[in-house]
C-alpha cells in the first residue's frame, strides 16, 4: 500500500483501519479502530518516523475508544522498532481501566528500553482532559530549553 510520507494537516492517512492525523506543528492524533496487525504497526511506525523528521519534539494524542487487541506478532514487530526519539509526551484516552494500565506500563518500558527516557505518558477518560494534559506537557517541555 502506498501512503504519503507524512499525514497532511487535517487529513487522515491509514494504517489498516487506524487513522493518523497531523495537528501542526508537533502533534499526531492516532485513532485506533479494532485489532492491530503487523502491517498496521509497520504503517504507524512509518507515519511517526516521517512526522518526526525535522522536529525537535513530537506529541501523540491516542484515541483508544474503538481499540481492540494487539496480538503477540504485532507486539513483537513493535518492539523491534526504535521508539520515536523525539516523542516527548503521549496522552491516551477512551480505553478501559485495564487497557490504560497495561498500555501506560508497556509504553514506558518500550521507550526506556529503546533509549527514550524523556517520554511522558498518561491516560485520561476524555479527549478534553488528554488534550489539556498534552498542552501542559508541551509548555513544560518547551520551557526546559
Amino acid at each position: 500500500m502506498t501512503r504519503p510520507l507524512e499525514p497532511p494537516p487535517g487529513e487522515a492517512i491509514y494504517a489498516g483501519k487506524h487513522r493518523i492525523y497531523s495537528e501542526l506543528p508537533d502533534t499526531l492524533r492516532i485513532v485506533m479502530d479494532g485489532d492491530v496487525s503487523v502491517d498496521d504497526v509497520l504503517g504507524m511506525v512509518e507515519a511517526i518516523a516521517a512526522f518526526e523528521r525535522d522536529k525537535d519534539n513530537i506529541f501523540i494524542l491516542l484515541d483508544l475508544s474503538q481499540f481492540g487487541t494487539i496480538p503477540a506478532d504485532a507486539r513483537k514487530t513493535a518492539s523491534h522498532h526504535n521508539a520515536a526519539q523525539q516523542l516527548r509526551a503521549c496522552a491516551l484516552y477512551g480505553a478501559t481501566f485495564a487497557q490504560r494500565v497495561l498500555l501506560v506500563l508497556v509504553t514506558k518500558a518500550f521507550a526506556v528500553l529503546k533509549g527514550n527516557d524523556r517520554m511522558r505518558i498518561a491516560a485520561f477518560d476524555t479527549e478534553v482532559r488528554a488534550r489539556a494534559w498534552l498542552a501542559e506537557q508541551r509548555r513544560a517541555i518547551l520551557a526546559e530549553k
